[in-house]
């Protein structure tokens, strides 16, 4: 089979024509035939090629010209169709060899006859008259057939499909794939022609043309190699015919076939053009034969290129006949870049007078690729600032015009690249200011030549100084692995990153003793990753100089980071400059610089952290350089978790006392040093905390302190042994490194001391009565406070309060043993109802038991001691530990505490942790108070005769049976109730805990000592088993049953009994007495009297009733309700309450504060009727009565790990402050406002959680911190 190829006539259609021909070497040309011969012919899109629009226009023979508007220059898709809407199918895929007729229903002109059909064959072409099925019967020179031949390719698989736009309007599609590639889908060749009622032309939109067989158009032999300069004609040989008339140089290019007249004409004028000087005559020997002749050297400095036309017609276009080099493109670009380029005026010209008023020209090497210069136009257009009229083309220019002003903000580029592929990668057309680059890459090997892919001189640069002025505020400057000597930057905008790799080999940036990198003034600047020295020499190899700071920061910067670098060889390595502020050092490695590693005059907030800083003269000095001494501010400041070692000052600090606190610490480790840590001047506020400082060399070692009056805070740190520092005065037998205290230094707290390096365990401190006054000296056991001014008396010693900072064990002898006072670490002492008290008197003494007195009847002190103030109450922030020796023959008795701020009376069990009771053991009475100062340990005296049921004058201390209190005793533990009455008392008690009581007894009028005993709890089925002691009765009850008891077997019941509640651990039981004389009934602060009362209560304030506020709120109450499932009863008090408040606590808290603690209370404990009296309990900081034992189960999971994170352990319900606390998770109690400690309990609640609660269930850990712990 063969493919047939010609080609349509030359002359002034063609050249017309090839302005719009694809560039590339030769192309078959499309044929239009007229069944006898060529009347036409257009060229094709190759694979590479744009796609092209063609009008076939054949009413005079030899015409083919571009289709102008309005018809699509895109040419159809490339892929397949499949079934669209209003498409024909009529060949499927398979028809090797075939055509199908597709009858058109109007008149279709071609080549001055009217068709009524066209056929399409299978193998791209269509014709008029008749069809043709064989690929092979189409001849080289005589079609068969009129019609239009699309590359002529043998297809062994394609489609065809057909359309009517409208009624004179027809539409064909071809989709083929050949025989060896592609598949039916993934067409190679596609085409779609149009057909127009009564018109003597069609138009053919040519798509992907990539398996196109058949012959090319002609070809030649060029001359030159393109890879070795510019082309020159070859010098003849003296003696040779050329050479003896003259034509000194001369060479023949020959061609692949003949060639027509008019393109030999073409092919001359091409290579005059392109010569130095003009040969002096062509010779053409034949049709494919052209000898060249000059009598002087002859250079082509570029390709030459020409269309050429066989004599068959066929046709190619851009033929390389002189290849001179393979020099790719450049422009001559508008602009210098100095400002935004503006197009200039055109006026007064023809321009101009046509409407384009502005313009200019760029002008190109050589010749663009046309495909290319739709790139240059694009380019062009997405930068101007308004849209271009026209771009005119000349053979290498290009003229832009424009109707309004144009300007270009940034640099215009563009790839340009020739007819023979040789492209130029991002070469500028426009030069204006450009908008600085966002990321800006350095590298040591970068040149003009190759920059990794990046604009050299724009966002690519082989120094520092350069990347840096040219980088964006905001933008970030990589710096490549490399050696960069002699090289330094300032970074003077706002936002800059300069960071070097993260891994593999640095990037070392060396100056010659000037400063590396300067902060001049910017805010957000961040250094990292790179390894930054002074050196002699400024190269990375040389010597250390010593002579400046290698990174400054200063000038007003702010928030400046310096991260990862490696910082070594300066006078310092790092200074802080006054007017820096917020400077954040991390994981640098700052070494080897004369003065100090860094040198911190600065302000603000400063984090120091993760460096490794050594072999410095001071690794930090802060407060203090070369010049002398600055203070700062440094309040929140932190220096932590660094390695300082190897300095002959660890850290040296002179910044004065600070405003707030700074924390040095924790993690430090500061070792190996001279001095560890050098104070030189005030530092209050300073917490040198939570760091080991160990093995530091020189006779003040660890920490030396001059010169700070106000105090030092260096508690809890590891000095290299568990004896602590050694300090001269105070722990002289310390092994660990020297705590040195200066003349005019005071108040230098180093206790507690960490006891290991991992600081698991802290120190604490045994004294006795007569060295109390040692836990306030130098040293810190206790910390003295005081707040006003002292009294300048010497012989006192005036506090506000003291604080504990490490355990303190006071003992002191009591009879033949020994009693103490063990004070925890944390404890805060103040004066019960506030004030100063004098330090100098605490006592800690053994108190004769003569010099009591004022103890309730029948209570016998069996040991007493004083520790406080004389005559003064203390109160601590925490449960103290005392312990009285009362000696061993109590040994197994339970004796009753109680204390006095004096010996003579007012004893309380106030203060003392419940059960305000100890069990003697070793002679030992051991409990709990958070109160002061006499402490007394009391057994109860025998009563008298008896009558009855036992009878006598028994009256247990503290007897609570009459107020329908509360009484806790612990697992094992026994409670007296005191003498029970008609309102009775609520008992919390465990399982084997015993409670006295005294009962009135019908038979004798009088009151009998009993007790009863719980001994068994059924927690399945919430039962449990008690016994009556003194006659045994064991009674078994379920919760809410209650059991009626006769103590004395008179057949009246005394007592009642009542499982009321089941806590966690805890069952809650009320005893009443059933034969006391009548009592007033309890009024509640609320309750139905006050609700029925509340008009009163509203006239009484002054409220107003508001009909439409109080509707409102019952919406609001009706869903809150259904939130939580309950059907409220009584609901107009409610909306009383919500609205209006109905009692003088409720009227301290606003109307929607009272929505939540109604909220609060539906929840918790979801009743549908609201006992008022416990609403009130949880307004004023009081546990409900009324409990809901389910859901205190449900929460127990929410409430108990909080209270372990409050407390460090699982709540003590004999303790007031931990059995508050914890009922206010349950209940979500409230407390009387106190902004104060509603503010310490907020900012506790952050610390804890870092964040704001933002839960009603989060709001009760608030009221925790700040009102119950």
């Amino acid at each position: 089979m063969k493919t047939l190829f010609t080609c349509w006539a030359v002359g002034a259609l063609a050249a017309a024509f090839f302005a719009f021909l694809p560039a590339s070497n030769a192309h078959a040309a499309s044929l239009v035939t007229d069944g006898s011969s060529e009347i036409g012919s257009f060229p094709i899109a190759e694979s590479d090629m744009p796609n092209t629009s063609w009008r076939i226009d054949t009413s005079s023979v030899g015409s083919a010209t571009v289709t102008s508007t309005p018809f699509d220059f895109a040419g159809p898709s490339n892929t397949t169709l499949s079934n669209p809407t209003g498409w024909t199918r009529v060949i499927n895929d398979s028809e090797d060899d075939d055509y199908v007729r597709i009858p058109a229903g109007f008149n279709l002109g071609f080549n001055g006859t009217n068709y009524t059909s066209v056929y399409l064959g299978s193998n791209t072409y269509y014709t008029f008259g008749a069809g043709d099925s064989e690929y092979s019967g189409l001849g080289a020179d005589v079609p068969p057939l009129p019609g239009v031949h699309v590359c002529s390719s043998d297809n062994s698989y394609q489609r065809v499909y057909y359309r009517f736009d409208d009624a004179n309007t027809l539409r064909v599609r071809y989709e083929g794939t050949d025989s060896t590639s592609g598949t039916v889908g993934q067409p190679t060749i596609v085409y779609e022609a149009v057909y127009y009622a009564g018109e003597s032309y069609h138009d053919l939109y040519i798509g992907r043309n990539d398996s196109c067989s058949g012959d090319y158009g002609p070809d030649a032999a060029k001359l030159g190699a393109g890879d070795d300069g510019d082309y020159s004609l070859p010098a003849t040989l003296p003696g040779s015919p050329e050479y003896d008339r003259g034509d000194f140089y001369a060479d023949t290019l020959t061609f692949s076939e003949d060639l027509d007249p008019t393109a030999m004409t073409m092919v001359e004028d091409a290579i005059t053009a392109g010569a130095s000087y003009p040969p002096r005559a062509y010779e053409w020997t034949s049709s494919s034969t052209l000898a060249i002749y000059a009598t002087t050297s002859v250079t082509f400095y570029d390709d030459v290129l020409t269309p050429l036309t066989a004599s068959d017609y066929d046709f190619a276009a851009y033929v390389l006949l002189i290849d001179a080099d393979d020099v790719a493109p450049t422009a001559s670009y508008l602009g210098d870049g100095s400002y935004d380029y503006e197009l200039s005026s055109t006026c007064p010209s023809a321009a101009c007078d046509l409407g384009n008023v502005f313009g200019n020209e760029i002008t190109f090497s050589e010749d663009l690729d046309l495909a290319n210069r739709a790139g240059v136009e694009a380019a062009i257009t997405a930068g101007a600032s308004h849209p271009l009229s026209e771009f005119v083309w000349g053979s290498a220019s290009l003229w832009i015009y424009a109707t309004t002003s144009v300007v270009f903000a940034d640099d215009v580029r563009v790839d340009l690249y020739d007819a023979l592929g040789n492209t130029a990668t991002n070469q500028r057309l426009i030069d204006s200011l450009p908008t600085p680059p966002m990321t800006v890459w350095v590298d040591d090997d970068y040149t003009e030549f190759s920059s990794g892919g990046h604009v050299w001189g724009e966002d690519a640069f082989d120094n520092i100084s350069d990347a840096l002025d040219a980088v964006a505020e905001g933008g970030q400057v990589n710096v490549l692995a490399g050696d960069y000597n002699n090289d330094s930057g300032t970074i003077n905008k706002n936002g800059v990153t300069i960071t070097g790799p993260s891994s593999g080999s640095p990037a070392r940036v060396a100056d010659d003793c000037d400063n590396v990198i300067t902060v001049d003034g910017a805010s957000g600047v961040t250094i990292s990753n790179l390894t930054l020295l002074q050196t002699n020499g400024g190269n990375v190899d040389g010597t250390y100089c010593y002579n400046s700071p290698v990174v400054r920061v200063g000038w007003n910067s702010a928030s400046t980071t310096i991260s990862n670098n490696f910082i070594a060889g300066g006078y310092i390595g790092i200074a802080l400059r006054t007017d820096a502020y917020d400077v954040t050092l991390t994981d640098n490695n700052i070494n080897n610089n004369d003065w100090a590693g860094v040198v911190g005059l600065s302000q603000g907030v400063h984090i120091i952290t993760g460096n490794t800083i050594e072999y410095n003269n001071r690794g930090l000095s802060l407060g203090e350089g070369p010049g002398g001494t600055q203070t700062a501010n440094w309040q929140g400041s932190e220096i932590s978790s660094n390695i300082i070692r190897e300095n002959e000052y660890g850290i040296y600090y002179a910044l004065g006392s600070q405003p707030g606190p700074m924390s040095i610490g924790p993690d430090n480790e500061i070792y190996d040093n001279g001095d560890g840590i050098y104070i030189n001047g005030p530092a209050y506020d300073v917490h040198i905390n939570g760091n080991s400082i160990y093995g530091n060399t020189v006779i003040t070692s660890g920490l030396h302190i001059e010169g700070a009056d106000t105090g030092v805070d260096a508690k809890e740190n590891w000095w290299g042994d568990a004896t602590g520092p050694y300090e001269a005065n105070d722990n002289p037998e310390g092994l660990g490194d020297t705590v040195y205290i200066g003349v005019d230094s005071q108040y230098i707290y180093y206790r507690p001391y960490c006891l290991d390096d991992g600081c698991v365990a802290l120190s604490s401190v045994s004294v006795d009565p007569s060295n109390l006054s040692t836990l306030f000296d130098n040293g810190g056991s206790i910390t003295p406070i005081l707040t006003g001014p002292d009294d300048a008396d010497p012989a006192t010693y005036l506090v506000d309060q003291l604080q504990v900072n490490e355990d303190v064990n006071i003992s002191f002898p009591s009879g033949s043993g020994t009693s103490t006072v063990t004070l925890p670490a944390g404890t805060v002492i103040t004066k019960t109802g506030g004030g100063t008290f004098d330090a100098n008197d605490l006592t800690a003494a053994e108190t004769a038991l003569g010099s009591l007195s004022g103890f309730p009847t029948g209570q016998v002190v069996e040991g007493a001691i004083e520790w406080g103030l004389p005559d003064l109450g203390l109160t601590f922030s925490q449960p103290i530990t005392v312990t009285i020796f009362v000696g061993t023959d109590l040994n197994g008795r339970t004796l009753t505490i109680v204390r006095s701020n004096s010996m003579t009376g007012g004893w309380t069990n106030d203060g003392i942790v419940p059960p305000a009771q100890c069990v003697v053991s070793a002679g030992l009475c051991t409990f709990q108070t958070t109160k002061a100062s006499y402490f007394a340990a009391n057994s109860q005296a025998s009563s008298g005769g008896s009558s009855g049921g036992g009878g006598g004058s028994y009256s247990a201390p503290g007897a609570v049976g009459d107020g329908a209190l509360t009484v806790s005793i612990s697992l094992g533990g026994t409670g007296n109730l005191g003498r029970l009455g008609a309102k009775g008392v609520n008992v919390l008690h465990y399982i084997n805990s015993l409670a006295n009581f005294e009962a009135q007894e019908s038979k004798s009028g009088l009151y009998g000592q009993h007790s009863f005993k719980v001994t068994d709890l059924d927690l399945l089925n919430k039962k449990y088993t008690f016994t009556i002691q003194s006659d045994p009765q064991i009674f078994t009850l379920g919760l809410n049953e209650s059991v009626q008891v006769d103590l004395d077997g008179d057949g009246v019941k005394d007592v009642s009994l009542k499982f009321t509640n089941l806590y966690v651990n805890r069952i809650e039981t009320t005893i009443k007495s059933l034969t006391a004389a009548a009592e007033t009934p309890e009024v509640s602060t609320i309750g139905q009297t006050v609700v029925t009362l509340v008009a009163d209560f509203l006239a009484a304030n002054n409220i107003v009733r508001d009909s439409a506020l109080e509707s409102e709120v019952l919406a609001q109450v009706q869903a809150d309700a259904k939130e939580f499932n309950l059907v409220l009863e009584g609901m107009s008090a409610i909306v009383d309450y919500v609205t209006y408040g109905n009692s003088v606590a409720s009227l301290k808290f606003g109307r929607g504060e009272r929505r939540a603690i109604l909220r609060d209370y539906m929840e918790t404990v979801n009743r549908n009727n609201i006992v008022w009296e416990d609403m009130e309990r949880l307004a004023v900081g009081q546990i409900p009565k009324v409990r809901n034992l389910e859901k205190e189960r449900a929460n127990v999971s929410r409430a108990l790990p909080v209270f372990r994170k409050i407390f460090g352990h699982d709540p003590n319900f004999q303790n007031e402050t931990e059995n508050l606390a914890w009922n206010t998770l349950m209940y979500r109690i409230r407390f009387t406002r106190d902004l104060g400690k509603e503010g310490s309990g907020l900012a506790l609640y952050r610390k804890l959680y870092g964040r704001y609660p933002n839960t009603p269930f989060g709001w009760s850990v608030v009221r925790v911190l700040g009102y119950v712990k």
